[in-house]
């Protein structure tokens, strides 16, 4: 075993480990603490001795205690030598960070050299390898179990969905199961809100006015609506599923017996925002 602290991954020991060491020309060597039965090794004529052991020998996750005797020809038995054989034979499957806090990516966030981060969590030291995109990337987890990987437009296909298979390498060579993850791209602005007459003429007498009304419109389901030009400020919605929004006007947010012109732009979930109707 030639990792040090003789820890053992589960691929080694799938493969099967080779204890070794030194006796008395001539002697015999039994090994014991297995989980199976005690082991004979081989000596040779030097006085080196091995034997393999597999998975099934091991407590896994789990440090094995072993001793060795030796035998001379005379069956003098000596003192037992000691070792511990360590098993380390599993790592947790990552977990993923949602990308954007919904998977959905808008065109300004991938706009040029600009990135998004694809992060999360796992086992500190452990190596990341982030497969799907353009090209494989890997990080590091840090010491506080983070990792992170920039995306760029090149990464993700446009206007379509893009999906990553996520791992992790403990420090001593067990792969975990994947995490998966989907990222969707959104880089089209959508269409201007519509914007409904207010009292079918757009006049707003005295009473209307004191009284206050709603300015309601159509737009894509989910989008934040920002209607501008109010004398108050502007004022936002949130486009129902049925394609719906309303804003609610009080006395004071129109210019008295005056024109107020008031303006609206739509940002959709993945924050591309339309032109002003």
């Amino acid at each position: 075993m030639a990792r040090a602290g003789n820890i053992v991954n589960k691929s080694e020991a799938d493969a099967g480990i080779t204890l070794s060491g030194t006796v008395e020309a001539g002697a015999s060597v039994t090994v014991s603490g297995f989980e199976t039965a005690d082991k004979a090794a081989t000596v040779a004529s030097d006085g080196t001795w091995s034997l393999t052991v597999s998975t099934a020998d091991l407590k896994a996750d789990a440090a094995n205690e072993l001793t060795a005797v030796q035998t001379d020809d005379a069956g003098n038995v000596s003192s037992a030598a000691s070792f511990t054989v360590t098993t380390d034979f599993s790592v947790d499957t990552p977990v993923i960070t949602a990308v954007s806090s919904d998977n959905i990516v808008g065109a300004s966030e991938i706009a040029g050299s600009a990135t998004v981060t694809l992060s999360g969590t796992g086992e500190a030291g452990a190596a990341v390898t982030v497969t799907g995109g353009a090209a494989t990337k890997t990080d590091t987890v840090n010491s506080d179990g983070s990792w992170s990987v920039d995306l760029s437009s090149a990464d993700l296909n446009a206007d379509a969905t893009t999906d990553f298979s996520v791992t992790q390498t403990d420090l001593v060579g067990n792969v975990s199961t994947a995490a998966t993850v989907t990222v969707t791209t959104d880089l089209q602005a959508p269409a201007a809100p519509a914007i409904n007459d207010v009292s079918t003429d757009n006049l707003v007498n005295a009473f209307e006015n004191s009284g206050g009304f709603n300015l309601t419109g159509t737009g894509e389901a989910d989008a934040t609506v920002t209607v501008s030009g109010f004398v108050t400020g502007a004022k936002t919605a949130t486009v129902g599923s049925g394609g719906t929004w309303s804003v609610a006007v009080a006395e004071g947010d129109l210019a008295p017996n005056a024109d107020t012109a008031l303006s609206a732009t739509q940002a959709d979930v993945a924050g591309n925002t339309s032109v002003a109707m």
